[in-house]
């Protein structure tokens, strides 16, 4: 057992006999009310998508953003309207015309018509002679009033390539790859219940290469909101490995590390099981202490 930074504890290798290693393990939890639970909401519908840049203002005291990055924003219906959107003055107007409504994953290079240039992607016909530039996504959403004082955190399974996130009016971070999953607290930034919606916007930028083949363009892969009690397994928490097998037998060993967001010392329980695939629980372990 370790602890890290007086919040963290992680329990090692918890082991497991079993007389057959054709079995899955199921993911540990920590025993707590139904409420409690880890929910993972899929995130993928009903997102507005622009092409092209838009100017955005750098220098924004928290949570002022405004404009694009939250609900109160400015729509203008009129349809001969003219966007400049070299003008950071544009993120703080939504011009429905310049948006269209998509589902992710959603991929806008494949969308574009085909230029005879080498120069497009890392090598020669590397982006498969497909323009990429920046794009924005935006959608606006709501949380109940029943998930205040949990812990709320969007996950973005892939993103091509660069990405900046706002929501509420606030600049959330950035991510700086196309290949690797991007995460973000929003606990403490969103509203909930009668508070009101909220908005985020996220900007990608591929005009920037990683060397592949047809690298693509967007909000690729899907995206969720992971809901979980401020006691949770942390993001990629739990750790598995099977040290010895043989033809009798496996060794199972478990590493997962918890996480208390609380303000006070916390008491837990947690229990690892190896289920098979008919649902039968095979072994299980508890552990109880505090953190």
């Amino acid at each position: 057992m370790k602890l890290l930074h007086g919040r963290l504890i992680t329990l090692f290798s918890i082991p497991f006999f079993l007389l057959a290693f054709s079995e899955d393990i199921k993911t540990q939890e920590i025993t707590k009310t139904a409420s409690g639970k880890r929910v993972k909401e899929n995130f993928d519908c009903n997102w507005q998508f622009h092409k092209g840049n838009i100017a955005m203002k750098r220098v924004i005291k928290a949570g002022s953003q405004g404009g694009l990055t939250d609900v109160n924003v400015q729509v203008l219906t009129a349809k001969d309207t003219t966007m400049d959107y070299t003008d950071v003055k544009s993120a703080t107007v939504f011009y429905p015309k310049n948006w269209q409504l998509v589902n992710l994953p959603h991929d806008w290079v494949v969308e574009n018509s085909f230029i005879n240039d080498n120069s497009l992607g890392s090598q020669p016909a590397g982006n498969g002679y497909l323009p990429a530039g920046i794009g924005f996504y935006r959608k606006e959403f709501e949380i109940p009033e029943a998930d205040k004082g949990k812990k709320i955190s969007i996950e973005f399974d892939g993103i091509f390539r660069n990405s900046t996130v706002w929501v509420y009016g606030h600049l959330i971070g950035n991510h700086q790859s196309g290949y690797t999953p991007s995460n973000y607290d929003l606990t403490d930034v969103l509203r909930y219940g009668n508070e009101g919606k909220n908005a985020i916007l996220v900007k990608v930028d591929a005009s920037e290469y990683e060397g592949w083949w047809y690298e693509g363009g967007g909000i690729y892969r899907h995206v969720r909101l992971i809901k979980t009690d401020k006691l949770h397994v942390d993001r990629f928490g739990t750790y598995v490995t099977t040290p010895s097998v043989s033809s009798n037998e496996a060794v199972v060993g478990i590493k997962t590390t918890l996480k208390n967001e609380y303000k006070g010392v916390k008491n837990f329980t947690l229990v690892s099981k190896i289920v098979n695939n008919r649902g039968i629980v095979l072994d299980s372990v508890a552990s109880s202490q505090k953190i």
